[in-house]
């Protein structure tokens, strides 16, 4: 129970100085939802990198595979 005890100490101390940081103003939040800006423009563009990905890798998909042959006039033709 001590254990239980300490944790939910540690938490609340920890909540207590985020609020802190976030009212005093150095932390920005400029949309006031309690989650830093710095943190949503960084997941706004790993959203891009990762959309930009999945398109990518789409395209190689959807690709047709061509049959690639022997050069024209390459000198590794077959012994008859």
């Amino acid at each position: 129970m001590n254990i239980f005890l300490s944790i939910l100490a540690i938490l609340a101390i920890g909540i207590a100085f985020y609020f802190y940081k976030i009212l005093t103003g150095k932390i920005i939040d400029r949309d006031g939802d309690f989650i830093p800006d710095v943190i949503e423009d960084k997941a706004a563009k790993s959203t891009r990198v990762i959309k930009k990905a999945i398109a990518d890798v789409n395209d190689i998909v959807t690709k047709p595979i061509t049959k690639r042959g022997r050069p024209v006039g390459s000198q590794n033709k077959s012994k008859k």
